[in-house]
């Protein structure tokens, strides 16, 4: 869209030919768009220029970081592993301790109660060896009652109506023993 110029008044005194030269060219508005359009191709990318240069410069140093915190989340990532496999290490250690001391103390509880049953059974046959030695007493008396007397006979006796009481009164201690 173009706006017409209207040409000045002419003075009588001048002519035509004079009027046209004193007076400007008229550029129409596609020139002065032309014009616009070759200044904003040329100087636009210049002024861009150093914004795009920052900006891809500000990009890359982006990039890096972010490959600086991969490269740290990463190693937060293994040190989180290690400590949970050291964790899971700790607790089946302490899995092992608290069944090792099971283990003890059942250990300690079956010892007590052999002891226990050692001591019973060794009470009883100490019983039952005093038993049998009063029964062997019992048995050397009524052999002696038996057997006829003579005169050599009768010291022969008292030394083994001494014997056979000693035995009388080792069976009976070996029945009242109280052992540990």
């Amino acid at each position: 869209m173009s706006i017409p110029l209207k040409p000045l008044p002419q003075s009588p005194s001048q002519s035509p030919s004079q009027s046209q030269s004193k007076t400007k060219p008229t550029h129409s508005l596609s020139t002065h768009l032309i014009f616009l359009t070759g200044l904003t191709t040329f100087f636009l990318p210049l002024t861009l220029l150093p914004y795009l240069y920052a900006r891809r410069r500000r990009v890359g140093s982006l990039q890096n970081r972010v490959r600086e915190l991969e490269g740290v989340v990463e190693g937060m990532y293994r040190e989180m592993r290690i400590r949970e496999m050291e964790m899971k290490m700790k607790m089946r250690e302490k899995e092992r301790e608290d069944e090792c001391r099971e283990i003890q103390s059942d250990i300690r509880y079956l010892l007590d109660q052999a002891k226990i049953t050692r001591r019973h059974t060794q009470g009883m046959a100490v019983k039952s060896i005093g038993l049998s030695l009063a029964d062997i007493a019992s048995f050397i008396h009524q052999v002696e009652l038996s057997m006829p007397t003579t005169a050599t006979a009768t010291a022969t006796a008292t030394d083994n109506k001494n014997r056979v009481d000693r035995l009388w009164v080792t069976a009976l201690m070996l029945q009242n023993l109280k052992l540990k």
